[in-house]
């Protein structure tokens, strides 16, 4: 299969469907006991490092507004906030949807004094915000898009960029200023470029021998110098030779 996208140095390597990212995740808690816990902290500092930069290295006095749903991606960002809030942040979290796992996170941000508006205040703090993180697995409602579209606050997102399928791509309606990949980037998000920003590619601690046993490329040896990398999509030119 063609590769998809290449690192800063010239590495190039595929993306996985949702099927096989799920089986990814799978195999290393059977095969190694690294479960969800695991992998939401090792993304949540690979998240609070591109927010940090997208801040101008620093989180102080800054103001986030996060939208996340039960998902890995959004379970990762809520700990995310975690970084930013004790990095001099105020962060302000929506929540699609709600789970045992949100609810641990919604403690801690609730102890550390992270406000949790109601959606009616969604677009009011959006455009107060100096970021927004968003990481979602479904598309959210036309009221919810209408916001961002309107809104001039930079997007970051998680997994793939609002509204776009993880398979093909379809479906995205919103830019994001840079999209983070947990573990492996999607199939889709080659597609989804243009909605994408500048794309990224964080560590799992997941084992290389799983990412084989997974059919997934392994993409271990990318992260040779820090756990969180630049990634590219390879022109339509080497997609096509």
């Amino acid at each position: 299969m063609i590769e998809q996208f290449h690192d800063a140095e010239g590495r190039c390597f595929n993306g996985a469907n949702a099927a096989h990212f799920s089986s990814l995740l799978s195999l290393a808690e059977t095969k190694c006991g690294l479960s969800s816990l695991v992998f939401e902290e090792c993304a949540a500092f690979s998240i609070a490092m591109v927010a940090r930069a997208a801040l101008g290295l620093t989180g102080a006095e800054s103001k986030i507004h996060v939208f996340v749903d039960d998902s890995l991606f959004g379970l990762a960002t809520l700990g995310a906030v975690r970084h930013l809030v004790n990095a001099g942040g105020v962060a302000s979290v929506f929540l699609e949807k709600q789970n045992s796992a949100t609810k641990r996170h919604i403690n801690i941000l609730e102890y550390m004094g992270v406000s949790f508006p109601s959606l009616n205040e969604f677009k009011q703090y959006l455009d107060d915000s100096h970021l927004s993180l968003s990481a979602l697995s479904s598309k959210p409602d036309s009221n919810i898009l209408d916001i961002y579209t309107d809104s001039a606050t930079p997007i970051h997102t998680v997994g793939l960029p609002i509204g776009a399928d993880p398979d093909s791509g379809n479906g995205s309606l919103i830019f994001s200023s840079s999209t983070i990949s947990l573990g492996i980037p999607f199939f889709g998000l080659r597609n989804a470029t243009e909605h994408a920003g500048r794309l990224y590619l964080c560590d799992l601690s997941i084992p290389g021998k799983v990412y084989d046993e997974a059919s997934v490329n392994n993409v271990t040896s990318l992260f040779h110098s820090q756990p969180v990398v630049q990634i590219f999509p390879l022109s339509e030119e080497k997609l096509t030779e």
